[in-house]
């Protein structure tokens, strides 16, 4: 399964009796405690609620968006989503409407566009508003697949009377609607759905993968294959570099992918060729050139050629490196010497403890060491010192893995 990857804050919620302000990762309040929410900020930019109306301020908190809104919700491209008397539309920072506030649902897509709905049925307009694909269908995409992507090498999936097929961007039926899914073309080729089955077609709608698989993802350039709760890798010329015989494989990751088999877990590249054996009995992915391993109950890390760099004398669990550092786990241990909640810290490329675990999580990493840390049920703006610089509101932590600066 592929990991989600996330996008490190630069502000953080904070409350202060019942009102919600900001600080920066250095702990300062650049955002009193005055509103009632915020949404997910953009370039400095906060969706908040005053008075229980929505609008937009700065990081000086001057008000860019008027507070006159029924809500306010998502901000993308310095657009910002509206909702007035129970319709949707789209305004920029200077409060000017870009698309009417007549719909019923609206989201800005990867390529511009924006996907509407009103009166049960979807369409696709442009940045001025015009209507580039008829409000004639029931949806486009599977899920929130087509949330991001938007048109694929010129093709976009539409769903209609239940079935799935593709429209060119002159509206002609390219592929007429005979599957029971579809995803966005890659690489000149698309997974499709028939009878809860995938497989894998080309731009004239033909299978050149057969629909004979319980699950297909595709990942940057790679088709991850599953069938009898076992799976395999494709590569995007569609050739089998990893058959469909292992329990879980991980997403590439610095060239390398996890593949676990028997209860003893490997690495591949991308040719699909073990580069470490199937002899550990855990891994994780390969990040700043380390590669996290369990041997014998204990973990340690090891090169891309298996060579030891950190010893295995880690309980627990340990995950991949970012910036340095890496998560520590281990269980914690009450006053009647009883397991309870693990609990999680740090460590650094030579092995050596820098942050002891005593935290429920830690996430949001950042270059110079500050990163939130959740301890007795509350969240801490923290350095590696373990000294608390700021009490948060509670944050959904994102982990140091799965995060990006």
């Amino acid at each position: 399964m592929f990991s989600q990857q996330y996008k490190i804050p630069n502000y953080y919620e904070f409350e202060r009796e019942g009102k919600f302000g900001k600080v920066n990762y250095k702990g300062q309040i650049v955002i009193p405690a005055i509103y009632d929410s915020f949404g997910q900020d953009e370039n400095g930019y906060f969706p908040a609620q005053l008075n229980g109306k929505y609008g937009v301020i700065d990081k000086n908190n001057k008000v860019i968006v008027p507070f006159k809104y029924d809500y306010v919700d998502h901000m993308k491209n310095d657009l910002v989503r509206v909702q007035l008397n129970e319709k949707y539309g789209w305004i920029n920072l200077k409060n000017k409407v870009v698309i009417p506030i007549i719909y019923d649902s609206i989201t800005l897509l990867n390529d511009g566009t924006f996907i509407a709905s009103k009166n049960e049925k979807t369409g696709l307009i442009d940045k001025n508003g015009k209507v580039i694909i008829d409000f004639k269908y029931s949806t486009f995409g599977i899920g929130d697949a087509i949330q991001e992507i938007g048109y694929s090498e010129n093709k976009i999936v539409f769903e209609k009377d239940g079935k799935s097929g593709f429209l060119d961007r002159q509206q002609k039926e390219i592929i007429a609607p005979k599957f029971d899914g579809a995803y966005s073309f890659h690489n000149n080729y698309a997974i499709a759905i028939v009878d809860k089955l995938y497989g894998i077609i080309d731009q004239s709608g033909k299978f050149v993968v057969d629909p004979t698989f319980t699950n297909i993802y595709y990942y940057k350039g790679f088709y991850e294959t599953e069938k009898n709760k076992k799976k395999g890798y494709l590569n995007s010329d569609l050739k089998e570099i990893l058959p469909t015989e292992y329990y879980e494989v991980e997403d590439f990751s610095e060239g390398l992918a996890v593949v676990e088999k028997d209860k003893k877990f490997g690495l591949i590249n991308q040719n699909g060729e073990f580069i470490i054996p199937l002899i550990y009995d855990g891994a994780h992915e390969c990040t700043e050139g380390l590669i996290a391993v369990l041997k014998n109950g204990y973990w340690g890390f090891v090169d891309p050629t298996n060579k030891t760099i950190i010893d295995f004398k880690f309980t627990g669990n340990v995950w991949p490196f970012k910036n340095g550092v890496a998560y520590y786990n281990k269980r914690g241990f009450s006053s009647m010497g009883k397991y309870n909640d693990e609990i999680v810290g740090l460590i650094d490329k030579k092995g050596e403890i820098i942050l002891a675990p005593k935290y429920k999580e830690i996430g949001y990493l950042k270059n110079d060491g500050c990163l939130i840390a959740q301890k007795d049920g509350k969240d801490y703006l923290i350095n590696l010192k373990g000294e608390e610089i700021f009490q948060l509101k509670d944050t959904e932590l994102v982990p140091i893995m799965d995060s990006l600066n």
